[in-house]
């Protein structure tokens, strides 16, 4: 339900929706820096694939980690890269078929979120593992963990 009141200019809202907490992981690490996160909605698998793998090589990437949301199409990846919020803001710029709401929800906040709790039953599943000669420098223990509201489950 949603509430609305516009006055001589002036506009309020009010909304009631269906909440449930999930589960996240932070781009942002502790020295400010970023790991790099892509979220793909319907998408196909070979597109994300082929998106990913020319990311990696333009930007001279370590492995990139494609997992499977529990849907077809619905894609998270996952680079373990340390990179500056500038350069985190380019590469997911240029990256074609990026999520917009992930994109923008992550500018704002200035940082990107990625859930891994289940949804609704579903469960990731790790896809492939785009491989690669450069080296991780982020371990997946140094990524932060958050709790946070979701709607529309």
């Amino acid at each position: 339900m949603y509430i609305k009141i516009n006055y001589k200019g002036l506009y309020a809202g009010l909304s009631i929706t269906y909440s449930k907490q999930m589960k996240g992981v932070n781009s942002i690490l502790s020295d400010s820096r970023h790991a790099l996160f892509w979220d793909f909605d319907n998408v196909d698998r070979e597109e994300v694939i082929k998106i990913m793998l020319a990311v990696q090589q333009r930007w001279q990437l370590p492995p990139i980690y494609v997992l499977n949301t529990g849907l077809p199409k619905f894609w998270h990846c996952y680079c373990f890269y340390a990179v500056s919020y500038g350069l985190a803001l380019h590469i997911l710029a240029e990256t074609p078929r990026l999520d917009k709401a992930f994109f923008k929800i992550g500018v704002i906040r200035g940082y990107w979120t990625l859930r891994y709790s289940k949804k609704e039953g579903r469960t990731f599943t790790t896809d492939i593992i785009l491989p690669s000669i450069y080296y991780e420098t982020v371990t997946p223990n140094e990524l932060s963990i958050l709790r946070y509201w979701t709607k529309r489950l």
